[in-house]
């Protein structure tokens, strides 16, 4: 699966999980974790935007050819 599919599920899971949560905390008069429940949420979906929007571009796989990476022993 894609990693922008991905987001966009886990975004629309989380939405749901909130929604379903703040409906049952509502029945039980817990407004103040409603509150808590829809911000949290918020701001989960709001970092999976965020992170979407500004993924770096899929890096393009280069022959090194005899290049160094610092773990290779060299005398």
């Amino acid at each position: 699966m894609r990693e922008r599919t991905t987001a966009i599920l886990a975004g629309i899971g989380v939405s749901v999980v909130a929604i379903g949560s703040g409906i049952w905390l509502a029945r039980l008069g817990a407004w103040g974790l409603v509150a808590f429940t829809v911000v949290l949420a918020g701001g989960v979906v709001g970092l999976l935007v965020h992170h979407e929007r500004h993924r770096p571009a899929d890096p393009v796989d280069e022959d090194d050819g005899d290049r160094h990476h610092g773990y290779e022993w060299s005398p």
